[in-house]
């Protein structure tokens, strides 16, 4: 995945869903980091779209991985 320019990311699979018996995510997640970039803050939040990445831009070619930390 490659570095948004904006520092604005969404995870659609990760989208809350008020009804159990579909096939989105019902986990409750505790933090979000950047592999490599542990100590830049990740602001994030679950919306109905997905979940929302917030952070400074990385000027990168490698690819970006988010860690997602369940509780």
């Amino acid at each position: 995945m490659a570095s948004p320019e904006n520092g604005h990311a969404r995870i659609q699979a990760l989208a809350q869903s008020k009804d159990q018996n579909l096939p989105e995510f019902h986990g409750i997640i505790q933090t979000v980091t950047i592999l490599g970039y542990e100590e830049q803050p990740v602001d994030w939040q679950v919306t109905d779209e997905g979940l929302q990445l917030t952070f400074e831009p990385i000027e990168t070619d490698q690819p970006i991985v988010y860690k997602i930390t369940m509780k």
